[in-house]
């Protein structure tokens, strides 16, 4: 299998889960419109409750907003579980292929290129799935949307998160730069000190690949 092939796979997979990416980005949307009910209430406390000292409106205020965030909390727990969902089924539709690669890969080259690095991509892919990483992807096409927002409070607030904006991403290529050749480094050695597919030959001599590919 070329990895032409690998790739056209991963876009198959991808295509099959396009629907999920697009129902976690839409729950995305929503909890990010939520994120601004602190900034709302606070407003809300001033305008009202603290020029008339109703306490009902405060009831009533404090109310609104803690349905508010149990509603957000259960979107981030639906949209969490969209991607742990959706990373399974990534999974279940590319191991057979990547483990079949990486075993002939073994076999055709008597073990020199053995490796179990696709594999191990394939586990990254899902963790990323599943972690903070894809959400980060997910929120930060909002991040214009709050600028705008905090220049509209007030333009100082404003060029204030572009100011944090411009050093975060200075901060985050330096550490690019830093770590990039230490972190490939790493991963080299970490590839040649694994080797699932060391005894290819072996389990293929024995007709054990067959075995071995349906316990995995």
């Amino acid at each position: 299998m070329s990895e032409r092939d690998v790739t056209s796979d991963l876009k198959s997979a991808l295509s099959v889960c396009k629907g999920a990416f697009i129902a976690a980005a839409g729950f995305s949307m929503v909890i990010n419109l939520l994120m601004l009910t602190p900034t709302i209430y606070m407003m809300q406390l001033y305008d009202r409750v603290l020029s008339s000292r109703s306490e009902s409106t405060l009831l009533m205020l404090t109310i609104i907003v803690l349905v508010i965030y149990i509603t957000q909390g259960a979107l981030e727990w639906v949209r969490s579980q969209i991607l742990v969902r959706v990373s399974a089924r990534l999974e279940i539709l590319l191991n057979k292929r990547l483990y079949k690669v990486a075993y002939k890969q073994s076999l055709y080259s008597a073990g020199q290129r053995a490796s179990s690095q696709p594999l191990d991509d394939l586990t990254s892919l899902r963790q990323f799935l599943t972690g903070n990483g894809l959400f980060a992807f997910f929120d930060a096409p909002w991040m214009p949307f709050y600028v705008a927002i905090m220049f509209l409070f007030h333009p100082l607030y404003g060029w204030l998160a572009v100011f944090s904006i411009i050093l975060l991403i200075i901060l985050a290529i330096i550490n690019e730069k830093i770590t990039s050749k230490l972190l490939a480094d790493a991963n080299t050695l970490s590839i040649s000190g694994r080797g699932l597919n060391q005894w290819a030959c072996l389990i293929t001599c024995s007709s054990g690949g067959k075995k071995v590919a349906k316990k995995y």
